[in-house]
């Protein structure tokens, strides 16, 4: 969500979504884009897919704190002559407005260039899977986990005209404590509260300053560089049913990200290295379990 290392650039919505997918189950590899973030070197901060855009292939960055289904960098305010970039991946095929500048810069796209994101909107006609230890990603246009007791409840949260957030439950030291947002956009976070409070609570009220225990970094998101700080929680977390343990958690009190809706905050991917994550739009559930591939 705010915490995605590519963030910083501006967006613009998609409008038109056009399904085309067979019933069979596509998938694609997943790239993970390395940087530097709460003062560790190379870690990784995003990821990403080739996509198909204005027919060149591009790199988006996957964010499931997204909820358009594509966002491209915006080209200047008017928008009264849009061009319509066409977008395909996994034989899902939408359109995304534009002006005919950007366009022009999409057409020169270059391989493993990350050119804008892909939100929650483009799969939520089915079920995402993300195998994060094998680094794959697959869909299929249908509930996955309707009949599969192992499943946990998710609510996709639509406070937005387009798409919608997957959001989840946390429990710490076992209680259940409300829901947060399932956030692939933030790849290196592992949990990141929204409110002093909630950081207070996660860390046993630790200080807002350098410390031997809390460290101070500098994120980029939406163009804006955002002051943070990280240390270990005070108490393990699960999400779902799969243990987080003691993550690190960062705060960011800058962030400017108010929902609708009460949230705890968000998760990133940080506690989930060797699982596959499958989110089910259509059944409103999602499932964390332990990735069968072995390096």
């Amino acid at each position: 969500m705010a915490l995605g290392h590519l963030r910083q650039i501006a967006l613009a919505a998609v409008t038109l979504i056009v399904p085309s997918i067979s019933d069979a189950q596509r998938s694609a590899p997943l790239t993970w884009i390395a940087g530097d973030f709460s003062g560790e070197y190379n870690q990784r901060v995003a990821l990403a897919v080739t996509a198909s855009v204005a027919g060149r292939p591009c790199q988006l960055q996957l964010d499931t704190g997204v909820n358009d289904a594509v966002r491209l960098p915006d080209g200047p305010p008017s928008l009264e002559q849009p061009v319509l970039v066409p977008v395909e991946f996994l034989g899902i095929a939408v359109s995304v407005p534009t002006t005919a500048e950007v366009a022009g810069k999409l057409h020169e796209c270059r391989l493993g260039e990350t050119v804008g994101t892909l939100g929650n909107a483009f799969f939520e006609s089915g079920s995402l899977t993300l195998d994060l230890k094998a680094s794959k990603l697959s869909y299929t246009p249908a509930p996955a986990l309707a009949g599969d007791g192992r499943a946990q409840p998710m609510f996709y949260a639509r406070w937005t005209p387009h798409g919608g957030h997957p959001l989840v439950e946390l429990r710490r030291d076992g209680v259940l404590k409300g829901y947060v947002l399932l956030d692939t956009g933030s790849a290196a976070s592992g949990f990141t509260p929204l409110s002093r409070a909630q950081w207070d609570a996660a860390t046993g009220s630790a200080p807002l300053a350098a410390t031997n225990s809390v460290s101070e970094f500098t994120v980029s998101s939406w163009g804006r560089a955002l002051r943070c700080y990280a240390t270990r929680g005070a108490a393990p977390l699960l999400v779902g049913s799969w243990p987080l343990g003691e993550l690190p958690v960062s705060y960011c009190p800058e962030l400017d990200f108010i929902p609708p809706v009460k949230l705890e905050g968000l998760v990133g991917l940080r506690g989930f290295a060797d699982a596959v994550i499958t989110i089910d739009y259509l059944s409103g559930r999602w499932l964390v379990a332990r990735s069968r591939y072995d390096r």
